[in-house]
């Protein structure tokens, strides 16, 4: 019994801690784009296909994204905050688990 509640509070403290270091990516990149004076908003979508308008300096331009293309770098990007969290855990910090 110990053992699933030890998976569980795992589980949770870990889903915590990759729910707040995709946030702080988040605020960072509008931060910047506000700063930039960037704007930027989803036009359409189709066939696999994800398009963006943005607006810089007076500018309207627009851009695409692969769906398949957005998937792996959101993958690259999982696996590099799983890494980065469990490198915190490597390092004996229990506070780490239980921030939340």
């Amino acid at each position: 019994m110990s053992d699933t509640v030890s998976l569980k509070l795992l589980f949770e403290a870990s889903c915590g801690l990759l729910a707040d270091r995709i946030h702080q990516d988040l605020v960072a990149v509008r931060k910047y784009l506000r700063e930039h004076e960037i704007k930027v908003e989803e036009a359409d979508q189709f066939e696999g296909q994800i398009q963006f308008k943005f607006w810089v300096r007076g500018y309207e331009d627009s851009f695409m994204l692969l769906r398949e293309l957005v998937k792996a770098e959101i993958s690259k990007r999982f696996g590099k905050y799983i890494s980065e969290i469990a490198r915190g855990w490597n390092t004996n910090d229990k506070k780490t688990l239980t921030k939340r």
